[in-house]
């Protein structure tokens, strides 16, 4: 879904560059990509009661995309995607209140890839 709204953010992987639109869907680089994404969203949920575990693992996140030069609308382009899926996948009964969690999720998530970049930033 992403990539066919935003098809430039195909270049932002390396892995995903050389593969054509019409495979990318079914390819072994978007399934490998998917599975790690997929974990860490799983990390995040298992730490949601521990706020120093889940300042840790957003921290990560955030850092681990900050090398691709991921920014923040980035990621608030990714949400209506995600809750696209996520509805589908509760069979149509994404409530308000669990749509506006994962909106919070991936706010705070942009934040801190804000936070990180200001981070690196040289001083002058």
């Amino acid at each position: 879904l992403l990539f066919a709204e935003f098809p430039q953010y195909k270049g932002i992987w390396p892995q995903f560059r050389q593969i054509p639109d019409s495979s990318l869907i079914s390819s072994d680089k978007l399934r490998s990509h998917a599975t790690v994404y997929m974990a860490g969203l799983k990390k995040i949920v298992a730490v949601l009661d521990n706020n120093n575990e889940l300042i840790e693992a957003t921290q990560r996140i955030a850092t681990s995309h900050c090398k691709w030069n991921i920014c923040k609308f980035h990621i608030e382009n990714m949400v209506p995607g995600l809750l696209e899926v996520l509805n589908l996948c509760m069979d149509g009964n994404m409530t308000p209140e669990i749509s506006h969690s994962w909106e919070t999720l991936y706010d705070i998530i942009g934040n801190m890839i804000t936070l990180q970049k200001g981070v690196r930033r040289p001083v002058i």
